[in-house]
C-alpha cells in the first residue's frame, strides 16, 4: 500500500479525466505544502539543537578551564589562595548551573525511551 492510493484511477473513475487530474494536482500540491512546512519545522529544530550543543560545549570547556585553575591554585602557596579558590569554586558552580539549564532546554527535543524488564521493573530514560 502506498501513500497516494486515493489518486489511482479507480478512485477517480466517476470523474472526467480533467477533473480527476485537477483533483490529483490539488492533492499533490497540498501534500507538497504540508511536507515543506514540516521540513521547515524540522530544520528549525535542528538549528536550535545545534545552537544548544555549541553553547553546552562552550560551557563544558569553560568548566574544564575553571577546574584546571582550581588545581593550580590548590597546589600554590600564598595569602590569596583561599580567596582565589572560593572564586574558582563559584565559577565552577556557575558553569555547572548554565550546563543544567542548557540540558533542560535540550530535553524536549530528545523524547523518551522506556524498557520493561521481566518482572515489574520499568526503566525510563528521558
Amino acid at each position: 500500500m502506498h501513500v497516494f492510493t486515493f489518486l489511482e484511477p479507480s478512485f477517480c473513475s466517476h470523474y472526467s479525466r480533467i477533473e480527476s487530474n485537477n483533483i490529483c494536482v490539488y492533492l499533490s500540491t497540498q501534500f507538497s505544502k504540508t511536507s515543506e512546512r514540516h521540513l521547515k519545522k524540522v530544520e528549525y529544530q535542528l538549528s536550535r539543537i545545534e545552537e544548544l550543543g555549541e553553547q553546552y560545549n562552550l560551557q563544558l570547556k569553560l568548566r574544564e578551564g575553571v577546574r584546571a585553575m582550581a588545581y593550580a591554585f590548590s597546589i600554590s602557596q600564598g595569602k590569596e589562595k583561599e580567596h582565589a579558590l572560593a572564586n574558582v569554586k563559584a565559577g565552577f558552580k556557575e558553569c555547572t548551573e548554565a550546563m543544567c539549564t542548557l540540558e533542560a532546554q535540550l530535553e524536549p527535543f530528545l523524547g523518551s525511551f522506556s524498557i520493561q524488564m521481566k518482572g515489574s521493573c520499568v526503566i525510563y530514560i528521558l
